[in-house]
């Protein structure tokens, strides 16, 4: 049954409680009240019937996923709409682990926790990993996943793929089983050489990286979040230079000129140090805090049109 749009300032404000009382119960008021103006213009385009959607999408960054990993976890905390309302939620490469917790509603904080521990105690660097790195991401996976997790990532979690024999950008988002995920995440993280010589199949056909075949394709639009531990033109990320023209391009990457990206490019290849780690947790999370600030002055703009035209 379709619910009926408030018509009287009273009711607006009934209905703007009720939104409140949706935090999680370990949230303050004052942290909720960053996010209510979005729930507010969320549940008035759902009763209006004109509600748009939108995709996350978590770019590929091998070590550095523990930022997006903080950035899952301040959207959990402050803004769960956002990930449950979400029509896709995009994992390329490393991403596809975050994006396969997201979408699940896992606890990220453990997972995160287990990742690190466990790719401290034999391996230091991507080129040496070989399968190390698979290995842990898939104990994680089964570990962490729930085991209804097809069902509730099917239609909303899509992993990108880059099948082998010809390098085209593939895209999968229905799943049979949890052991689907796994593998189909599995085949987005290979990297040829670092993890090892045959990829892994996914229904018979062996497919690596995502992250390789991404120039072929565009699945951003206007109405897709992007996230990146790497400074660039993506929404949530660092922001360390705000020149817009100290960037530059690699294949479909638009990354910012910095000493501070320079030193996330090493950490690609090198896994970084537990006091790294928890900083660009932090950072992670303090980002998606300030693009929630952002996105919430815009909400603002809109939020106080229809007020205005609220009867009182």
């Amino acid at each position: 049954m379709q619910q009926e749009r408030p018509e009287t300032r009273a009711d607006w404000e009934q209905l703007s409680v009720g939104l409140l009382e949706k935090r999680p119960p370990n949230l303050s008021c004052a942290a909720a009240f960053l996010c209510l103006e979005l729930l507010v213009l969320a549940e008035v385009m759902k009763m209006k019937g004109d509600e748009r959607s939108f995709s996350l999408m978590f770019r590929g960054c091998s070590f550095l996923q523990v930022y997006e990993a903080g950035v899952v976890k301040a959207l959990q905390d402050l803004s769960p709409e956002i990930l449950k309302s979400a029509s896709k939620i995009y994992g390329i490469s490393s991403g596809s682990i975050v994006a396969a917790f997201a979408a699940c509603e896992c606890d990220i904080d453990e997972m995160q926790q287990y990742l690190y521990r466990a790719q401290k105690l034999f391996l230091s660097t991507l080129l040496t990993a070989r399968g190390k790195v698979l290995r842990v991401v898939k104990d994680a996976l089964n570990k962490f996943l729930p085991a209804n997790a097809h069902q509730l990532a099917s239609g909303k979690l899509h992993i990108v793929l880059t099948r082998l024999h010809d390098w085209n950008c593939v895209t999968v988002s229905e799943f049979a089983s949890k052991e689907d995920i796994i593998q189909a995440v599995l085949c987005s993280c290979f990297i040829p050489l670092c993890f090892g010589f045959i990829p892994p199949l996914y229904h018979g056909v062996r497919y690596i990286d995502g992250e390789f075949s991404m120039w072929k394709t565009n699945f951003v639009s206007q109405t897709t979040i992007t996230v990146s531990a790497l400074a660039g033109e993506y929404d949530i990320c660092p922001r360390d230079c705000p020149v817009p023209f100290f960037t530059f391009q690699i294949v479909d990457w638009i990354l910012q000129i910095s000493e501070q990206n320079l030193y996330r490019i090493q950490c690609l290849f090198q896994c970084p140090s537990a006091k790294v780690c928890e900083q660009l947790y932090h950072d992670g999370y303090q980002d998606a805090v300030s693009f929630l600030h952002r996105l919430s002055k815009w909400v603002g703009t809109r939020s106080r049109c229809i007020w205005y035209k609220i009867p009182s």
